[in-house]
């Protein structure tokens, strides 16, 4: 796995400030959504239709180590 910068880390996660669990800055949907935009429809429709806001995020994605292009993980259940 490659490493990145402190700055890619700080994009989510405040490791000495952050309320959140795992030290996010926020809530995950709204560190999500710092790139996404999940008001769009099409965002909406690529998740089954469900507001993308109301998802764990990562129960499907892992931003760290996915080799797919999505950050899929490889097993869903």
């Amino acid at each position: 796995m490659k490493h990145q910068a402190v700055d890619d880390c700080l994009t989510c996660h405040q490791p000495h400030a952050g309320s959140a669990p795992k030290l996010f800055s926020q809530s995950v949907a709204a560190v999500c959504d710092q790139c996404h935009s999940t008001n769009d429809k099409a965002f909406t429709s690529a998740h089954l239709g469900i507001d993308p806001r109301r998802i764990a995020c990562a129960s499907c994605h892992d931003p760290h180590a996915s080799k797919d292009k999505k950050l899929i993980k490889p097993v869903g259940h």
